[in-house]
């Protein structure tokens, strides 16, 4: 009964799944349940897919929050360049991975972030937060102190994505 309840609930130890598609959208996409701002929670923002095959920018998936204006709060970005894939990713405007992979046809791209702590200041809520970037499961960087410089409002509530399969996950 306990690995059923868990499954039927989209995941196990508290996972559960905000966010699931395999459609493209090219505009924004309201998010039934927002990644809520809120000291101790997790996050996990996954996207795999195909690999781009020209030097233009794309980008797999953006994920946009703000209070009066919409904007984009976590995003990476994507280009082939010679024989390896540049990938840029970021969160609150903070650049959280650099990275020149090898050339392969299909990657899954994460950013994992924790909510460490908020403060205000000006009427305007401020959160120290950590995120993990990786590709196909394994961690390659870690950044910590990410400070939002605009107000995030209500949470990260929007989303846009690339065809190929887009998860956002509560992991706590």
């Amino acid at each position: 009964m306990g690995m059923m309840r868990k499954l039927l609930m989209g995941g196990t130890s508290g996972e559960r799944i905000l966010v699931s598609t395999t459609d493209p959208h090219t505009s924004l996409q309201r998010m039934d349940t927002p990644i809520t701002m809120k000291v101790g929670a997790s996050y996990s923002i996954s996207w795999t897919g195909a690999m781009p095959t020209t030097s233009k920018y794309i980008y797999p998936f953006k994920v946009y929050g703000g209070y009066g204006v919409v904007s984009d709060m976590c995003d990476i970005k994507l280009r082939k360049s010679g024989s390896s894939i540049e990938i840029q990713a970021s969160f609150f405007g903070t650049n959280v991975a650099y990275i020149n992979l090898e050339w392969v046809e299909t990657a899954t791209l994460e950013q994992r972030i924790f909510i460490n702590s908020s403060s205000v200041e000006d009427n305007i809520v401020y959160y120290d937060v950590k995120v993990e970037f990786y590709i196909n499961g394994e961690r390659k960087r870690t950044t910590s102190g990410i400070r939002n410089s605009k107000d995030v409002g209500d949470g990260l509530r929007y989303y846009e994505n690339l065809a190929g399969t887009f998860v956002i996950k509560k992991l706590s």
